[in-house]
């Protein structure tokens, strides 16, 4: 009787000491199995993460990119401004319209917009298309022009390589208020070249300003200035200052 129940007793005892161990074994599987991450779940994770990482750069590079054309713009504005200073100022003084060696300088002058020096091409007469560009180019910024520059008054005789003549009413010259009746038109813009490492914008496009003061970023190619001749125009214009500095 007593040996049953001392072995009954043993039982209950070595029970009672299994017991726990079955649940703790369970809580660990637990732990270590279901309750973690897997590879892929983190993946997906990170994932996540760094796609809306990328959503805010781009939010952040599309602020800064319209600080950095309202300070271009802004330069541009400053530039034509300042020659319509000038020319205010020197009034009836000055008579005869603007020469080869001022339009090369306007076409093709430096500004500091304070968080970057850029390049603007500033018109010193009344360009309003692709071919009156190439006239104007081809009289006043080419150096191998066959022409000498001819005048009516205020207005530049610009010929064309095949020598048809493009009247071109002078800017920003002793008749300021005349300005006014030749429409809309473009006075400056970024530099624009058909090779980018020739422009200070890096973009394909530039901001323009226009007669009614007003400025406007437009993509190249679309309308005049940002179009074919113009950029190709502007890259020739760069080799041969580049060919001059080299002969010099």
């Amino acid at each position: 009787m007593d040996d049953r129940v001392l072995i009954g007793q043993t039982d209950c005892h070595q029970l009672h000491r299994v017991a726990p161990t079955r649940k703790r074994s369970r809580a660990a599987k637990n732990v270590c199995g279901r309750d973690g991450f897997s590879i892929l779940e983190l993946l997906i994770v990170v994932g996540i993460i760094s796609i809306l990482v990328l959503l805010q750069l781009g939010a952040v590079h599309r602020v800064l990119g319209k600080v950095k054309n309202s300070a271009r713009a802004e330069a541009i504005r400053q530039a034509a401004l300042s020659r319509e200073a000038d020319a205010v100022h020197e009034g009836p003084i000055r008579t005869e319209p603007a020469n080869v060696f001022e339009c090369i300088e306007a076409f093709r002058q430096t500004m500091d917009t304070g968080k970057e020096k850029i390049l603007v091409s500033e018109m010193l007469y009344v360009v309003r298309n692709g071919d009156e560009f190439r006239a104007y180019w081809n009289t006043m910024l080419n150096p191998n022009a066959l022409y000498t520059p001819e005048y009516d008054g205020d207005t530049l005789l610009a010929r064309d390589p095949e020598g048809n003549v493009f009247p071109l009413p002078a800017l920003f010259g002793s008749h300021l208020d005349a300005n006014q009746a030749h429409g809309l038109f473009p006075i400056a813009w970024d530099f624009l070249s058909s090779n980018l490492a020739d422009n200070t914008s890096g973009e394909l496009g530039s901001e323009v300003l226009y007669s009614d003061g007003h400025m406007e970023f437009v993509r190249y190619p679309g309308k005049f200035p940002a179009v074919a001749e113009v950029a190709e125009l502007t890259r020739q214009f760069v080799l041969d200052l580049e060919q001059a500095q080299n002969a010099s």
